[in-house]
């Protein structure tokens, strides 16, 4: 199995409504393909992580930089995993709104810009996000 952990742009500031649409159909794609992961965002910027097959997070990853609804795509870090950092979800979210300042300056931000987090340090980001329970979720309606 295959992890990706990549970053992007908003090209435009992203209303609530459409990111959670994004999820939907993410959700539905990830479960099609045997696809994990989670999805961190604010208004600008997304820091996902795919975890699955390594042709179809590369897959899936291809299709994600078509949308042309962001851009500035960095991966972070590709790596073979032995299993899933995030294997209970399609898709789990979190609003970076929902995170305190002391997990962010601890990655040394004061907010949330997934582009000075170090490469190696994203993975650890997004799984100590993962540990507080009240920060993912599968439900789209508790963010």
């Amino acid at each position: 199995m295959q992890q990706l952990i990549y970053c992007s742009t908003a090209k435009n500031p992203l209303e609530f409504s459409v990111v959670k649409s994004i999820i939907q159909v993410a959700e539905k794609n990830n479960k099609d393909n045997n696809l994990t992961g989670v999805l961190f965002f604010s208004t600008k910027f997304f820091m996902q992580c795919l975890e699955g097959s390594r042709e179809e997070v590369n897959k899936i990853y291809e299709k994600i930089c078509r949308d042309e609804r962001h851009h500035k795509f960095l991966i972070m870090d590709y790596r073979y995993i032995v299993k899933r950092d995030f294997p209970n979800w399609g898709m789990g979210v979190a609003n970076f709104k929902k995170v305190n300042q002391e997990h962010y300056a601890s990655y040394g931000l004061s907010t949330f810009d997934p582009y000075v987090i170090e490469p190696l340090a994203a993975r650890g980001f997004l799984k100590d996000l993962y540990d507080q329970s009240n920060i993912f979720t599968g439900d789209l309606e508790n963010l």
